[in-house]
């Protein structure tokens, strides 16, 4: 009797294990999905705000005055990402650190990736690049365009906004870490269960038998 119980108990254990396993990695997925979304949109809005900033100070000539690179330095500090801008020769000429020996000053992004941009309109994606950042970091780039004519217009540069993938995977981690103990906590207490179950039905049946052994 014993032995029927304890497979259909594993049995039922068992799929109750990988449930809460499928159940629990869904839910870690959509999260994730859902928080990666939310970064890439927020870059891109950041990035879209940043051309049409950049843009107007193109327009008067004054992409080298103070005022700009204090408003984009408040822009990038209140959206907590990292921005350069880059003008047509691919080269990165104000960064939102606002560090006068900031590394990225003078740094040419590859050709490439700035037709991308230039050619889609948007690169987005999590990228380590090259020359700019040592670490991958979750990165958007939209075309700074100046409007020469009515309807027609320019690349006169481009806004990088981006942003480092540690906070990402650490709030990964985190959910990793709580679901692992959930689902610890939630067979721990099956078994606490299930074996008290057992003994309170199994103890009329052992003193049937004992009792028909007796007899």
């Amino acid at each position: 009797m014993k032995s029927t119980f304890g497979r259909q108990f594993l049995t039922t254990a068992a799929i109750l294990l990988v449930a809460v396993l499928l159940l629990g990695s869904a839910c870690a997925y959509l999260v994730r999905e859902h928080l990666l979304k939310d970064v890439l949109d927020n870059l891109y809005n950041d990035a879209q705000a940043l051309s049409s900033l950049s843009a107007a100070y193109a327009s008067v000539g004054r992409w080298d005055s103070g005022e700009f690179r204090v408003n984009l330095t408040v822009a990038a500090s209140v959206s907590d990402a990292d921005a350069l801008i880059f003008n047509s020769r691919r080269t990165a000429i104000l960064c939102s650190c606002q560090d006068p020996g900031c590394q990225h000053l003078g740094r040419v992004v590859n050709q490439e990736y700035y037709s991308q941009v230039s050619s889609e309109g948007m690169a987005i994606g999590r990228h380590r690049i090259d020359g700019l950042y040592d670490e991958t970091r979750y990165v958007v780039s939209v075309p700074i365009l100046l409007e020469v004519l009515p309807g027609t217009t320019h690349q006169v540069g481009m806004v990088m906004v981006s942003t480092p993938t540690e906070d990402m995977t650490s709030i990964f981690d985190r959910i990793s870490e709580i679901f692992l103990t959930v689902t610890l906590l939630v067979m721990a207490l099956v078994v606490i269960a299930a074996t008290v179950l057992t003994h309170s039905q199994a103890k009329p049946l052992a003193e049937l038998a004992s009792t028909a052994i007796a007899f």
